[in-house]
């Protein structure tokens, strides 16, 4: 460390007195001390005394007069104290002497390490041979910060130094940013004029001018009149379509879907999480059920025997919701009972139970779903007037209900109360149930049929009952198979990459159901006109897409999406406007665009548009199946009242 100034003055100052007082116009020896003119030499000379201070020759106590010996030599007998003295004056600023460095080391100092020493002129510490350590937490003399680390940005910098737009005290240093000075540190969200590139529109708002508050955070109150979403104002200029619990007098149904609860998102978007459509229609005798796109069901239309599922027996105009149901893969109908295929594979059924059909073991009636017990991988389920069948993952079949005439397939005419197993059946595809019989086709494109046969609706060419499946026509290529009342219709595919296809019919012809607009097969079933084998349905050829059967009536979807129907119409169920019978298929002209023609157990039909979400139906309403909230017979389609 350099010497202290008010040290090393004195002295000079007394040195330069000597030189300057040594100049004469006459030649001097040392002989002349005491002539009072101060010569080289001489340190003084009686009255020419260069010094009066003590202090000026580097004492710090002054008892007297400084005076002039007779030798010409300064009399520092009034001076004491004085750095080399050996000993520390503290009072006087020394903080060592010599070797006595007062047991202090480089690191009282505030240092790490190295070897202090004592400046021999001002006895002050002399700490260039001391170190000092960044990061180590402790502040150093050479540091203005230290934090214990080493990395930036943090207001210490990797070499100790304080960060701009910082201020840093303590050992360990504690740095916090400096607000107010422009410049945007961490731990700032603005400061000043510097907004971090944020503007009203970046924080939320839709207008106005951002500010930065005195504490350095963002003033928002220049935003606040542009308005944000959540200020339970919709701003329909900015995008908004709703606010909070607002929705604009908005709903799902206003949104094209067919139920289900509209909510707001925090982003004043509408959120259709909870909208809900209809993935699936079934028509039950004289009632309607539909699964919902969250699989979950609602029914509607008579209910005298639970068969609505919601814990009553009570009929209803308006969709309900089956109790205790989710996770729905499929439903099949049945006159009064439903059932549920879940998609773990397992069965619940619910309805009329007198004779067994639902599977349970008993004959009571239930109005909340049962599950079947000792039933699994359950594909397909198909309900008929009073018996239910299943298509296992085995491509076995089951069958349980009344028995009448062997519908269930298992030989016997003995009522079943659980399931039972269709004799000789194996690789079935998918089954269909008629009032008094069932049907399967299997992987190869045949069909098989069983039970009541009086109309020929077995296909084989006799009007004999058979309690085990026979085969129907001579179908190798059959994709689908359909059962009415006593008549029975099966979709052949004339190429499996494409959706057309044609079809076949058989069973009764009293009302023109069978659709080939012949009403004289040449046999007769029960005094009525029947054919005994398939017959085709002319003018469709390749491009029948879907089949659906009423008891006494016949539907069929297009390629093109057309909806035709024929067969009994007294109850509107042919959907042309009129009450007539139609012995040929005619054209559902308000129904366009049609994707999806429904089963159907019961005198009402059920149709989908591909461009809406919006059901249609109409037929026989005497319980309200149709939907439409009315006990009006529909020979149009209606739209059903969504819940």
């Amino acid at each position: 460390m350099a010497m202290t100034g008010y040290k090393i003055f004195p002295i000079l100052g007394f040195l330069l007195v000597l030189f300057l007082t040594g100049c004469d116009d006459k030649a001097k020896i040392i002989s002349s001390c005491g002539d009072n003119f101060l010569d080289p030499g001489e340190a003084c000379d009686g009255t020419a005394l260069p010094v009066t201070e003590c202090t000026e020759l580097g004492f710090y106590v002054q008892n007297g007069t400084i005076s002039c010996r007779s030798d010409c030599t300064i009399d520092t007998s009034v001076c004491s104290l004085f750095c080399g003295d050996d000993v520390i004056q503290g009072g006087e600023g020394e903080q060592c002497e010599g070797t006595n460095l007062n047991g202090n080391d480089c690191t009282t100092q505030g240092y790490s390490s190295g070897s202090l020493s004592c400046d021999a002129v001002t006895c002050r510490f002399d700490t260039t041979g001391c170190v000092s350590q960044c990061g180590n937490g402790i502040l150093e003399t050479v540091e203005g910060c230290d934090d214990g680390q080493l990395s930036p940005g943090d207001g210490c910098s990797a070499l100790c130094q304080v960060e701009p737009g910082w201020e840093c005290e303590g050992s360990p240093s504690i740095c916090d940013p400096t607000c107010g000075d422009d410049l945007l540190v961490e731990g700032e969200v603005c400061d000043g004029s510097e907004l971090d590139g944020r503007t009203c529109e970046s924080e939320g708002f839709y207008t106005g001018d951002l500010a930065c508050s005195a504490g350095c955070t963002l003033d928002l109150s220049g935003c606040e009149a542009g308005g944000f979403c959540g200020d339970t104002v919709i701003q329909d200029t900015f995008g908004e379509q709703c606010e909070g619990a607002d929705l604009n007098e908005s709903s799902c149904q206003d949104l094209d879907f067919w139920t289900g609860g509209l909510s707001c998102g925090d982003d004043c978007q509408y959120v259709t999480t909870g909208c809900l459509d209809i993935v699936s229609v079934v028509a039950g005798g004289r009632f309607t059920c539909v699964i919902l796109s969250d699989r979950t069901v609602r029914c509607w239309g008579r209910n005298q025997r639970g068969q609505l599922g919601d814990g009553t027996t009570v009929d209803s105009l308006s969709a309900v919701t089956v109790g205790g149901l989710s996770n729905v893969a499929s439903l099949g109908l049945g006159g009064s009972h439903a059932c549920a295929v879940l998609t773990d594979g397992t069965l619940k059924c619910w309805g009329y139970n007198a004779y067994g059909q639902l599977g349970l073991g008993n004959i009571v009636d239930q109005s909340t779903p049962v599950t079947v017990p000792g039933l699994s991988g359950v594909q397909q389920v198909v309900g008929g007037e009073r018996h239910t069948c299943a298509v296992l993952s085995t491509g076995a079949m089951k069958c349980w209900g009344y028995n009448g005439n062997g519908r269930l397939g298992d030989g016997t005419m003995v009522d079943r109360l659980s399931p039972v197993s269709v004799s000789n059946l194996t690789q079935i595809r998918s089954g269909a149930a008629g009032a008094n019989h069932t049907c399967a086709q299997n992987n190869q494109g045949w069909v098989y049929c069983w039970g009541l046969n009086t109309f020929g609706q077995l296909g084989n060419n006799t009007i004999t009952d058979s309690a085990v499946p026979v085969r129907a026509g001579s179908f190798t290529t059959a994709d689908a198979v359909s059962a009415g009342y006593s008549h029975t219709c099966a979709h052949i595919y004339s190429n499996q990459n494409t959706d057309g296809g044609t079809a076949f019919c058989w069973g009764l012809n009293n009302y023109g159901q069978l659709g080939d607009g012949v009403t004289n097969h040449g046999t007769t079933c029960g005094g009525s006109d029947c054919s005994r084998t398939p017959v085709s349905i002319p003018n469709f050829t390749n491009t029948i897409a879907q089949l659906s059967l009423s008891p006494y009536s016949t539907c069929l979807r297009t390629d093109l999406g057309e909806l035709w129907c024929w067969g009994r119409n007294d109850l509107g169920q042919v959907g042309d406007g009129s009450l007539l019978p139609r012995l040929n298929p005619v054209l559902v002209s308000t129904l366009s665009n049609v994707s999806s023609v429904w089963p159907t157990a019961g005198s009402h039909v059920c149709a989908s548009r591909a461009d809406s979400t919006e059901l249609f139906c109409w037929g026989w309403n005497d319980a309200g199946q149709v939907g439409d909230q009315t006990l009006v017979n529909r020979s149009t389609p209606v739209a059903v009242v969504r819940p």
